[in-house]
């Protein structure tokens, strides 16, 4: 019998077991896996979806264990990014603990100058300003200091 890549192959065995079969995958790039199923009609009566550890096979009710190593934890791919605390976005990397947006933990804002884009989302005026919009108004009237003349009451008093 030849095995080619990337093929199930099912063989019986000798006569010795005549039930029993071995179902066999084999991948691109890895060793073949064997995994005995103990079905006397088809192979594909197995809870192949089931996630727990050990395959029962419905109509013998063999358990197979199954290695408790790497493959039980499954593959970890749905959080690496987090809620940043300074932008806000979903950018924070849990593991580097650095911002991809803005940086954070570093103390200037993130940027580059070949993101045009990116650099008016980001630039003075996109936030609250909080003293920068009051230098306008202070500009205009010639950044006068001390209280208006009007509020210092009558000159002859």
């Amino acid at each position: 019998m030849t095995l080619a890549r990337g093929k199930n192959v099912a063989a019986e065995l000798a006569e010795s077991h005549p039930g029993l079969r071995l179902h066999l995958n084999l991948g691109t790039h890895t060793i073949p896996r064997l995994a005995k199923v103990f079905d006397f009609r088809a192979p594909t009566t197995l809870n192949a979806g089931r996630s727990d550890r050990t395959t029962t096979d419905t109509n013998t009710n063999h358990h197979i264990p199954r290695p408790k190593g790497t493959s039980s934890f499954g593959k970890r791919h749905n959080k690496t990014h987090v809620l940043c605390r300074r932008c806000g976005r979903r950018s924070m990397h849990a593991q580097k603990k650095t911002c991809s947006n803005c940086g954070y933990p570093s103390a200037g804002v993130r940027k580059f100058n070949w993101g045009e884009k990116a650099k008016r989302r980001k630039t003075t005026g996109s936030g609250r300003m909080r003293s920068l919009k009051h230098v306008a108004r202070k500009f205009s009237n010639g950044f006068q200091q001390g209280t208006p003349k009007g509020a210092r009451g009558t000159a002859n008093q």
